[in-house]
């Protein structure tokens, strides 16, 4: 699970609720609710959970994620840093990753 994720939680027979989770502890991970959720403390859109992992699952929200995408002079400037054999090395990771 990480920051930005966005999951259902609540116990596993019970409501569950969309959530996007905004920090991430070693048990719990604080969720802010995206929805309302009953009529009690903490049930409205925005309020923030804490919430056991045990008690999460990602959601799934039909959206894809857009891929991550590096400009060319980022991506320049970053190798321009590298030492010669640090630049081939990466290329023969990209290009092991890349040949099917």
């Amino acid at each position: 699970m990480r920051i930005g994720d966005r999951v259902l939680f609540g116990r596993p027979n019970g409501e569950q609720s969309l959530g996007e989770v905004i920090k991430v502890n070693f048990k719990t991970v604080k969720v802010r609710l995206l929805e309302s959720r009953g009529d009690g403390r903490g049930s409205v859109s925005g309020s923030v959970w804490s919430v056991d992992k045990s008690f999460c699952r990602p959601a799934n929200t039909g959206e894809q994620s857009a891929p991550v995408t590096v400009s060319e002079s980022v991506l320049e400037r970053a190798l321009a840093k590298l030492t010669h054999e640090e630049r081939t090395a990466v290329a023969m990771f990209y290009r092991s990753r890349t040949i099917t």
